[in-house]
């Protein structure tokens, strides 16, 4: 069964070939480290990889009329948390996204991101006064480091050989970020021009890595987390102020 995952020692191995080397100083090795890691975190950024992203996980809020859902649980015990950090909040489901059919899961939570006076991160969700939310279910990005922690004895929060790194990268982003590290390797080495002509190459396997999992998942995560109208006359209109048909009555979500 294939693994989901890349070892950094073929990660180095790949990006030597790529330079032309047999081997790393300990120098040039620190550098390959920072370089994978900022590449890793461009790819996290730019688009909700299946590794980093949680799809309508459930969470009771209860009631009230201001909610806060928080990310991290290091402020009050009876605050609602997640069971990863999250980086980005993408939706608040009212419905759970996997269970349902594609009329229910469009029903949403609206909600504001706002960051506490300790650093945390939060939803704070609008409803009306009388309105329960009991259950809902959240779609979001998993915070990096976090992410890269989660594997036994990584400390670090970055991948990489060194005491307390994650030794595996995730594969669907490794062409992308060994790619990547061979353009910060160019520019480096003072190599402006052709650093450009590579970066393209770079961002081509990122485009393909993103092209996968849309083409692969086109009615189910991409879907959910960006491509979702109303209705298919929004979805065909929408560039030119069009209105959806048969929007419903008016709720007392604001």
């Amino acid at each position: 069964m294939p693994t989901l995952d890349l070892s950094y020692t073929n990660v180095v191995d790949r990006y030597k070939a790529l330079i032309g080397v047999d081997s790393l100083s300990t120098e040039d090795g620190l550098a390959l480290r920072e370089f994978v890691n900022a590449r890793v975190r461009t790819a996290h950024e730019r688009y909700p990889f299946p590794e980093f992203t949680i799809i309508g996980e459930a969470v009771n809020v209860g009631t009230g009329s201001q909610v806060v859902l928080k990310n991290i649980a290091n402020l009050f015990s009876s605050n609602v948390t997640l069971t990863y950090p999250a980086d980005i909040i993408y939706r608040l489901h009212k419905s759970h996204p996997r269970l349902h059919t594609i009329d229910d899961f469009g029903e949403e939570w609206n909600f504001n991101p706002i960051v506490t006076s300790l650093g945390d991160l939060t939803a704070f969700i609008h409803k009306g006064t009388t309105n329960d939310i009991g259950t809902i279910y959240v779609t979001y990005r998993k915070d990096l480091v976090s992410h890269i922690n989660g594997s036994l004895n990584v400390t670090t929060g970055k991948y990489g050989l060194e005491a307390g790194d994650n030794n595996s990268l995730p594969y669907s982003i490794s062409s992308y970020v060994i790619h990547g590290s061979y353009v910060e390797f160019l520019k480096s080495d003072g190599q402006a021009s052709k650093a450009m002509q590579e970066e393209q190459v770079a961002n081509m396997h990122l485009q393909q890595a993103i092209d996968k999992i849309q083409n692969q998942s086109r009615g189910f995560m991409n879907d959910i987390i960006e491509y979702r109208p109303t209705s298919q006359f929004g979805r065909h209109n929408r560039s030119t102020g069009g209105q959806p048909i048969n929007a419903g009555t008016t709720s007392d979500i604001q």
